[in-house]
């Protein structure tokens, strides 16, 4: 039994230095992102590169999927090649929406997702 209580002090004693890094990790699992590429009908930039760049900035706090209107998510970016479509997408239920139109648009709404 003694051998048993030392374990759990151990435990406990880990978890009261750790708490912060164990709520951050469960922070980081629970945000996920939908993007939906809207048309490409008359793109003015590179959605591709904004979407690799989403990847690299982001993945490794936020989990990238595409969209299934079944599901809610935390986030639901938007890659519209132009300013020509007003569809917000309604039908992806999501906490926050970005609508992105140009490259410094995308650098901007990375910044405001980081810091959500």
């Amino acid at each position: 039994m003694g051998a048993f209580l030392e374990k759990i002090k151990s435990l406990l004693n880990f978890f009261q230095k750790n708490i912060w890094h164990i709520l951050v990790v469960l922070e980081v699992d629970f945000i996920n992102i939908a993007v939906k590429f809207c048309g490409g009908c008359n793109p003015k930039y590179d959605r591709k590169k904004i979407y690799d760049n989403f990847l690299t900035m982001l993945s490794k706090y936020h989990n990238f999927t595409g969209v299934d209107q079944n599901k809610i998510y935390d986030i639901l970016i938007v890659l519209r090649g132009c300013t020509g479509c007003n569809d917000e997408y309604l039908e992806v239920k999501a906490t926050h929406r970005y609508f992105i139109h140009d490259e410094k648009e995308a650098s901007d709404i990375i910044l405001r997702i980081k810091n959500l």
